[in-house]
């Protein structure tokens, strides 16, 4: 990509991911991974222009179906709002702000000066994201006890599981220092 805005004045942002994600481009070999959370941040003054390439509804269900957990894909949507703060002509991102209600991530008005709050917040939502290593990969898990104080009980819905790893809802990760109980089925 050239920086700059030199480029093709139609916004497609929903053609370029689905390109660039889905669509086998070998300059992008490797770059998505089935087991690691992915964010997209669509960042546009005007509304998507995609058309037919993708359409709506095949994006759509890509979005939805994509990753196994839910959360593990989440779209963000920096664009104009409905409530848009600015005064220049800035175009309601609708389709964005869509995606972003699918996949439950951020809308952050274009207009806002102050980008740098929610942005960090996707981001330590991520990197936060706590996980614990079990010595076998367990066919289920039954419980999951933060050992506070207080102690926490979490159920399955809390977790999710993937291989040998238990990844905790971002809600519920547990403290720096606090011991964590996993009881599964073998």
């Amino acid at each position: 990509a050239n920086l700059g805005n030199n480029g093709f004045y139609d916004e497609k942002g929903r053609g370029a991911v689905y390109a660039a994600i889905a669509g086998g481009l070998t300059e992008n070999a490797g770059f998505y991974r089935a087991d690691a959370t992915l964010d997209i941040i669509f960042l546009t003054d005007e509304e998507d222009a995609s058309g037919q390439n993708p359409s709506l509804s095949v994006f759509e269900t890509w979005l939805t179906s994509t990753k196994t957990f839910e959360g593990d894909l989440r779209a963000h949507a920096v664009v104009g709002t409905s409530n848009s703060i600015c005064s220049l002509s800035i175009v309601e991102g609708e389709q964005y702000i869509g995606y972003r209600d699918l996949t439950g991530g951020e809308l952050i008005d274009i207009c806002d000066p102050s980008w740098v709050a929610p942005l960090e917040n996707i981001f330590h939502a991520r990197s936060n994201g706590a996980r614990v290593q079990l010595a076998q990969a367990p066919s289920a898990i039954v419980q999951v006890i933060l050992e506070g104080p207080p102690e926490v009980v979490l159920g399955p819905s809390d977790v999710r599981l993937d291989g040998s790893t238990v990844w905790f809802d971002q809600g519920v990760s547990p403290q720096p220092g606090e011991t964590v109980r996993v009881i599964y089925t073998p």
